[in-house]
């Protein structure tokens, strides 16, 4: 199954799922429409990243001799769920016998922003139609699904100002020294004696 949106805070973002080709028939292909690409005498893996370039694309037929790699023949092609999978590859039609890769999508897929320190966050998997993949007696159904999760803390804190300032020249004696970090400190067991002033 694959997921194509989520909610984020409240901001739609779309998932960035990976595609790859995965051979699905050695010497048939899927009774479906042709892709106005064809080609004749191209490597396999060249084939491939021209069906994964195109979003409308589903799988492409291949010579069946270079079904496993090699140079061969085929089309792109643009299957729905419920073509079949009758190739022509029998004795009537023999010529140009052809496999078949098709496009499959990762199951792992990534939100691609930025997180926060210190931040919650809930995410929601919209409801949608979900479909087993290559199994096309597998049920389906609606799905929404909710994570929510919190990020931690991992930039230490730094120096943000300073009174005196570096370089300060005839600073009071009596004067306090006051330090200005990026955030909030919390040291256990902390005193005035946690911070030592050399010369």
């Amino acid at each position: 199954a694959s997921l194509d949106a989520a909610a984020v805070n409240g901001s739609k973002l779309t998932i960035a799922a990976k595609s790859s080709m995965v051979k699905r028939f050695d010497s048939m292909w899927p009774l479906c429409s042709d892709l106005d690409e064809c080609f004749v005498n191209i490597d396999l893996e060249v084939a491939k990243d021209r069906c994964l370039a195109q979003a409308e694309c589903s799988g492409f037929s291949f010579s069946a001799h270079a079904i496993d790699g090699g140079i061969g023949s085929g089309c792109l092609k643009a299957c729905g769920d419920e073509e079949g999978a009758n190739g022509f590859a029998d004795e009537a039609h023999s010529l140009g016998a052809r496999g078949y890769w098709t496009k499959m999508t990762s199951p792992q897929a990534s939100l691609p922003f930025g997180l926060r320190e210190l931040a919650t966050y809930s995410v929601t998997m919209e409801e949608h139609f979900v479909r087993a993949v290559g199994t096309p007696a597998a049920g389906g159904g609606s799905l929404q699904q909710r994570l929510t999760f919190s990020t931690g803390d991992f930039t230490a804190p730094f120096l943000v100002d300073s009174a005196p300032r570096h370089g300060a020249l005839s600073w009071p004696l009596e004067a306090p020294l006051l330090l200005s970090f990026s955030e909030a400190l919390a040291i256990p067991g902390a005193t005035d004696a946690s911070v030592v002033v050399r010369r």
